[in-house]
């Protein structure tokens, strides 16, 4: 079923995209069992949608970073970048992957995780989503002390990059927030 979203973008379903988005949402939906708004608005542009599926899933299965961690820099980067949409999604799917609830709750609340080493990486995921990078040499400090590599903290750039290509997408586009998702819907607190 084609809908259209607030700012008349498409929210394509599979005979409705475009022919180089097609083979995405299918895959899409046979892997969660339905197609996520905002992927079926990023469906518009078929380069759009295939880049960023697979660079989520390079991000997922290519990086030094465990599964925690990486819901820790999608989260808060997604928070960064004011993404109702992403912040709900990697909350569900916190709970798909089994990560532990009170690191999502901290994350959703804006506070440090318990866990140190996962609350340095908040912090590095953090200034470096708000700042492009921009880390100073006591943040990057912060983050080997805690015991990550360089390569984690290229990692964390991956990963920010992957978010915020969605998380631009979800403020140009306006998707729906999906039923699957909106039992953790989220909205900033204090800002």
């Amino acid at each position: 079923m084609t809908t259209a979203t607030q700012n008349s973008f498409t929210a394509h379903d599979v005979s409705s995209a475009p022919e180089g988005s097609q083979a995405s949402l299918k895959a899409l939906q046979s892997s969660s069992g339905f197609i996520p708004n905002l992927m079926a608005a990023m469906a518009e542009s078929p380069a759009t949608v295939t880049g960023y599926l697979w660079l989520s899933q390079h991000f997922a299965k290519q990086t030094a970073l465990d599964t925690a961690e990486q819901l820790v820099v999608e989260i808060v980067t997604s928070i960064v970048n004011d993404c109702r949409y992403c912040v709900a999604a990697h909350s569900t799917l916190a709970v798909k992957h089994r990560v532990d609830g009170d690191l999502v709750e901290a994350l959703r609340a804006e506070r440090a995780p318990a866990d140190p080493k996962l609350a340095a990486l908040a912090d590095f995921t953090r200034v470096a989503a708000s700042t492009g990078g921009r880390v100073s040499e006591a943040e990057l400090g912060a983050f080997f002390a805690a015991g990550y590599t360089r390569a984690q903290a290229l990692d964390v750039l991956l990963g920010i990059t992957v978010k915020t290509l969605s998380n631009a997408a979800d403020h140009l586009t306006h998707p729906a927030l999906d039923k699957a998702f909106s039992g953790a819907a989220w909205s900033p607190s204090g800002r």
